[in-house]
């Protein structure tokens, strides 16, 4: 059964969860606002791994979200994935978090949509938008 690790460090909260093909997101964690990336999201994993009664080396593959987002946070995510990917030969995905976003709309309407527009909170009262 394949299981995806996905990762995402982009905004004040680090997201880790565990997805299995045909089964979708099989355990989940959000970290606190604004905790050290670098530290909650290894805790996150083990605690995943544990919900999920599996052990990290069955991954089969990494998600990791590129963004838009804080780029220190980007790169604590990016440096996860690419160390996990070659210490357990597995591949590793890049995805935009506008994307996921938009695709998670059209799935779940059916693709009924013509054009999504996808808008995500930015800093100084701005916003990312796709």
């Amino acid at each position: 059964m394949p299981l995806l690790l996905s990762i995402d460090s982009s905004n004040g909260y680090s997201s880790v969860s565990i997805a299995a093909d045909g089964s979708g997101v099989i355990a989940e964690s959000v970290s606190g606002l604004h905790e050290k990336h670098s530290v909650s999201i290894f805790k996150q994993m083990d605690e995943m791994a544990g919900m999920a009664g599996i052990d990290l080396k069955s991954l089969t593959g990494i998600v990791a979200i590129l963004g838009p987002g804080s780029y220190t946070g980007i790169r604590v995510s990016l440096t996860i994935a690419k160390t996990l990917s070659l210490a357990l030969g597995i591949s590793i995905l890049g995805v935009g978090s506008l994307f996921v976003c938009a695709y998670y709309l059209m799935e779940k309407n059916a693709g009924s949509f013509e054009r999504v527009i996808s808008a995500k909170g930015g800093i100084k009262n701005g916003y990312y938008v796709s």
